[in-house]
């Protein structure tokens, strides 16, 4: 027959608040306080487009807040005029886009 788990020892362990738990409670703290901190030192957050030349990044940040804001009832003209104007796109770079495609295929133009 098994003995039975002697509990008696866990009479003598103190339980109260330790150095080290208030150590690492204090640390927590302050590096919760300092990301916090430095979120507040960084400039407003441009949109994402700006930040990265991946065109296909930059297609899938514009259809989601394209999406955004059709759920939120705009119409589907003025909601892409909008999601691409946040991301940036809404310029032209004074390219022809038919000799953007003519140096795709490396034809002179």
């Amino acid at each position: 027959m098994s003995k039975g788990i002697d509990y008696s020892k866990w009479d003598n362990i103190d339980c109260s608040s330790s150095d080290e738990e208030e150590d690492t409670t204090t640390a927590a703290m302050s590096a919760m306080s300092l990301q916090k901190q430095q979120q507040q030192q960084q400039p407003a957050a441009q949109p994402a487009a700006r930040k990265t030349h991946d065109p296909k990044h930059v297609h899938k940040l514009v259809q989601k807040r394209y999406n955004e804001l059709r759920q939120e009832g705009q119409d589907t003209r003025n909601a892409m005029i909008k999601a691409r104007e946040e991301f940036g796109l809404d310029q032209f770079d004074g390219q022809d886009a038919g000799k953007q495609v003519a140096s795709m295929f490396g034809m002179p133009m």
